[in-house]
């Protein structure tokens, strides 16, 4: 799914980016980030002071389940969601339980 999302994203960028020639350079500098981000301590995490849900995916391909968790356990309060049978990109795979998800965290 993730590549599926790459490819088409290129397309996109092509399409709609004033710089349509350039989504590779944009590309490496997304991944540089992905790989070496984030940074937050427990006491970072531990200041959030608003409601937090940190929701993720049971097949997320690129968030690692051990940063959801830390951020989870580290927000004071925060909730922990990990939707069913869906990867990163839960809103495009089952937007009917992404919005229920979303409206069910809105309304608490």
């Amino acid at each position: 799914m993730f590549n599926a999302f790459i490819a088409r994203a290129e397309k996109e960028y092509e399409a709609l980016s004033p710089t349509p020639s350039e989504y590779k350079g944009f590309l490496a500098q997304t991944e540089k980030m992905w790989e070496t981000q984030p940074h937050w301590t427990a006491d970072d995490l531990k200041t959030i002071a608003v409601p937090t849900w940190i929701a993720d995916a049971d097949h997320d391909e690129a968030i690692k389940r051990e940063n959801t968790e830390f951020m989870a356990a580290n927000i004071p309060g925060a909730g922990l969601l990990l939707q069913p049978e869906v990867s990163h990109f839960s809103f495009l795979q089952n937007p009917d339980q992404f919005s229920a998800d979303v409206l069910y965290f809105c309304s608490a």
